[in-house]
């Protein structure tokens, strides 16, 4: 995916997350290290901070983006083919009708 400041984020199918410049002819600026099977998704956070990753060895990971250090994965039992960030981790609370149960999981 895009970013604004012209750095480009591409996983392959040999387990690299690579962080490219778009300004210099897609240079590499940076790798994402940790991962052991071809990437299947890579997500970005609204705030543009994190990076998430999911690939073959069936891990999710979450990167910082500024330092591509990883800050967490988890092995999940299944293949994963895409991750996303949500707003509320905590759950949110929504106007539902009376006798309706109100948290959105």
């Amino acid at each position: 995916f895009d970013r604004p400041s012209g750095e480009i984020i591409a996983g392959d199918g040999a387990g690299e997350t690579l962080q490219l410049d778009s300004r210099v002819n897609g240079r590499i600026v940076g790798k994402f290290k940790g991962v052991g099977g071809a990437i299947t998704c890579i997500s970005q956070d609204e705030s543009g901070e994190f990076l998430s990753t999911t690939s073959l060895d069936r891990f999710v990971r979450v990167y910082d983006i500024k330092t591509r250090k990883m800050l967490n994965k988890v092995y999940l039992k299944q293949r994963v083919s895409y991750c996303l960030f949500c707003k509320n981790p905590e759950g949110t609370e929504e106007q539902a009708p009376e006798g309706k149960d109100k948290t959105v999981w």
